[in-house]
């Protein structure tokens, strides 16, 4: 879960809400295509720890997830609805995951629909509904059957908008928790569903509730309860030290002289009693009075309760209601914290909404009623035990709770002394307004469920005429494509025959073509072949004159040497007689001439 800080103002809300294991991060993380939301720690299971939010493109995405059984409802409730009374509204949608094993809508998914819706009273709300994590399968008709069948919706719209993704395996132990794609209907789901407008809570009137945020007055938190209601041990555990005696005594708990003011976190806070115990009604009276009376401020008024027998204590609701008769104001807001609730007792709450109902119902039976009301179960370490500490971690639900209960302006002139005369009539009339109030509140449930089993009657013929003539729809489809494939089937067998045909008048065409070019290769042959003839005639003339020439060229050649040859001789008979002249010649002569 991620928390906004310093966002953009949105243009529209759209808050998905869901139990532990829904799916609901990775459906909101593939709406926006990265990672915003993360899985709760297992440790965090079984708490509310507020409600996750990420603004993007002008919208806000609000998660609040990880929300199991009923004990959470009021919290999870309250600040849904408070994101609902925005000026623009809120889309509200449920996250519901299949089980696994059985094929059906995991149960304790539908209990946190039901009790949400349950919170919003009177209001008509619109809504949608993601059934999620479906195994290959399952049908979806049925799903949407079961939706039907077991989402309470007799005060909110009768026909929830439906959208149904399917089972992702690889998503179970994904770290990046998106899938573009598996939840691609989401998104038209979230343009369908209408945005429901919430009017003001009628216990929270515009002039008497301030913004903190807005007011410079100082910031009270009161706390009132009966004596061992555990008033005191909620003020240590919000200092986180002890500030004030928590305890028991004689099973009283503990009484104070003086009224009790700490400041913790900037915040002034103010332990009073309750009026229950007759020995100190009159001193309490007196320090709750001053308490209001104290200073001007922005008040929280918180009433700590316990429950008898699975129902408020009347006592609890005398002092709640002659309180709050001492303030002249209408509609005062107030926040009531149910506390030290038994293993058995949530057990109880968690298997059995009507049980709880009662609870409520015996809650504000009185003159007065809240929405604001948180179920605090009981600290084993705890009981019994003086100044104990409640560890941070167990109370960080608690302290965002008490942030979410609205202020109230209150000056000491607005506040009348606290009159306990009429205290034992007040828990008597409102004993038996309690037992009236819950009377009548189950003759109404009763009626609610016939009426809710009349409206899911409807709801099954209406979709048994919408299956019926999805079955004709479906016949008549399936004519159509069995026509269509007729059809079809004749086409291609014309397809095929003309494709034979074309193929016959190719094959004729082609075998022209090919002896028109035989003939016409014959022709080119036999006119190459005389050129070539012709050719090789003509080199034949030029190779024979060439042979000609060349004997000539021999002829001419040995001519010439045998002339050559004849000169050389005849050269040489010429040198030799030349020689022999000059041998005579130069020979001497004898002395003796012979005469």
């Amino acid at each position: 879960m991620t928390t906004a800080q310093q966002q953009p103002e949105p243009t529209e809300t759209v808050i998905f809400v869901s139990s532990h294991d829904a799916g609901t991060s990775t459906v909101i993380n593939s709406q926006l295509g990265q990672v915003h939301f993360v899985k709760p720690p297992k440790e965090n299971h079984g708490q509310f720890l507020g409600l996750g939010s990420v603004v993007v493109d002008g919208v806000e995405y609000v998660e609040a997830s990880a929300v199991t059984g009923n004990l959470l409802r009021s919290q999870v409730a309250l600040a849904v609805s408070n994101r609902m009374r925005l000026p623009h509204g809120a889309k509200l949608i449920f996250v519901i995951a299949v089980d696994k094993s059985t094929g059906k809508l995991q149960a304790s998914h539908v209990d946190t629909v039901g009790v949400v819706l349950s919170a919003f009273h009177d209001a008509r709300v619109q809504f949608g509904v993601v059934v999620n994590k479906i195994p290959a399968g399952v049908s979806h008709v049925k799903l949407y059957q079961e939706v039907m069948d077991t989402i309470k919706t007799e005060t909110c719209s009768p026909i929830p908008h439906v959208i149904m993704c399917p089972l992702v395996p690889d998503l179970e132990e994904a770290t990046d928790q998106l899938s573009k794609t598996a939840f691609a209907e989401v998104a038209c789901l979230m343009k369908e569903t209408p945005t429901t407008h919430l009017e003001p809570l009628d216990d929270i009137a515009d002039d008497v509730v301030i913004d903190p945020a807005t007011s410079s007055l100082p910031r009270i938190v009161m706390a009132i309860g009966n004596p061992g209601s555990g008033k005191s041990t909620l003020i240590n555990g919000a200092a986180q030290s002890i500030v004030t005696q928590a305890g028991s005594s004689a099973g009283h708990g503990i009484q104070h002289d003086k009224l009790l003011k700490f400041e913790i976190n900037g915040t002034t806070w103010i332990d009073t009693p309750g009026l229950s115990d007759v020995k100190y009604r009159t001193r309490a009276a007196g320090q709750i009075t001053d308490a209001l009376k104290d200073q001007e401020g922005l008040y929280r008024l918180i009433f700590v309760v316990t429950t008898e027998s699975g129902r408020v204590k009347p006592d609890d609701l005398a002092t709640l209601t002659i309180v709050l008769n001492a303030i002249r104001k209408k509609n005062v807001p107030y926040g009531v914290i149910i506390n030290k609730i038994s293993e058995r007792l949530l057990q109880k709450m968690l298997t059995e909404a009507e049980f709880y109902d009662k609870l409520i119902c015996s809650l504000n039976s009185g003159p007065y009623s809240t929405n604001h009301i948180f179920l605090a179960p009981e600290d084993q370490d705890a009981r019994d035990a003086d100044n104990c500490i409640i560890p941070a971690s167990a109370m960080t639900p608690v302290l965002n709770f008490i942030e979410t209960v609205p202020c109230i302006a209150i000056r000491p002139t607005d506040v009348e002394a606290i009159k306990t005369s009429d205290f034992d009539d007040q828990e008597a009339k409102l004993k038996d307004l309690v037992e009236m109030m819950i009377t009548a509140h189950s003759k109404q449930l009763e009626q609610i469920v016939i009426m809710h089993e009349s409206a899911m009657a409807q709801h099954r013929e209406t979709l048994r005429m919408l299956q019926a003539d999805q079955a004709r729809r479906d016949e008549m489809t399936n004519g159509m494509l069995e026509s269509l494939r007729t059809q079809a089937a004749e086409e291609s067998q014309r397809r095929d025959k003309i494709q034979e045909r074309l193929e016959e008048i190719m094959a004729k065409a082609n075998r022209g073509q090919l002896e028109a070019r035989q003939a016409h290769m014959k022709t080119m042959l036999e006119m190459e072949k005389a050129r070539s003839e012709a050719r090789e005639r003509e080199l034949k003339m030029k190779l024979e004159a060439e042979r000609k020439r060349l004997e000539m060229e021999k002829a001419h050649q040995k001519e010439m040497h045998d002339t050559k040859a004849a000169h050389d001789k005849e050269t040489n008979r010429l040198e030799n007689m030349i020689k022999d002249v000059e041998k005579e010649v130069n020979r001497p002569r004898d002395s003796c001439i012979v005469m």
